[in-house]
């Protein structure tokens, strides 16, 4: 899973209607993906940020 926020909802899934009543605790590998993943497109951003951050008031 490459969206960041299908491991998130999954993982509500997993704790509102999983096996059992009431659910069953969350997995820490769909935290782990998600983390991974949200750090990755923020460290590309701010890389993308950093680079054309000049450029950003002229074009406003």
């Amino acid at each position: 899973m490459l969206n960041p926020m299908a491991s998130l909802i999954a993982t509500y899934r997993v704790i509102l209607y999983g096996s059992g009543f009431g659910g069953a605790p969350p997995a820490l590998d769909f935290f782990g993906r998600t983390t991974l993943t949200a750090l990755g497109v923020f460290l590309i951003g701010m890389l993308v940020f950093f680079r054309y951050k000049r450029l950003f008031g002229e074009e406003v």
